[in-house]
């Protein structure tokens, strides 16, 4: 079930990610959601995502949420398709298809490529927040 990752990405495209207050914040998402990511071995992103998973309910699926959000506007360069192309799809092709029209990947696919950014250094992975921070302020009108 993939609702928890939907769920984050709209609050996230709410939120509109702009300042060097929420970079720190981000900044402490990874911090802490990668201590408990490690506490794990063999984790993935679609385990935790699942009901069942010791980390279900725990503050990483927001956490990392607005990491998949910021992940997934870097790949696509728009921060408006989630609301342009996933959510107006989501009735007419399910999630999964509205995810792979708004993305170009299956949520499976996402999971996979996730999952090895996770294990790059911050230095490479603050790269995608600056660059979705940027599009999203630009885009949204919230400078």
């Amino acid at each position: 079930d993939h609702r928890d990752l939907h769920l984050s990405l709209r609050r996230q495209r709410q939120m509109c990610i702009r300042d060097s207050d929420t970079a720190n914040k981000m900044y402490w998402f990874m911090l802490n959601s990668l201590e408990k990511w490690n506490s794990y071995p063999n984790i993935k992103m679609k385990d935790i995502v699942s009901e069942g998973h010791p980390l279900y309910d725990d503050r990483i699926n927001y956490e990392l949420g607005a990491w998949c959000y910021a992940y997934l506007i870097n790949r696509v360069g728009d921060p408006d398709v989630v609301l342009e192309v996933f959510h107006p799809n989501v009735d007419e092709l399910g999630w999964e298809g509205a995810f792979y029209k708004a993305f170009g990947l299956t949520p499976e696919e996402f999971y996979d490529e996730f999952d090895l950014f996770l294990t790059l250094p911050y230095s490479e992975q603050k790269l995608v927040l600056e660059e979705s921070i940027s599009n999203t302020c630009r885009q949204s009108h919230c400078e």
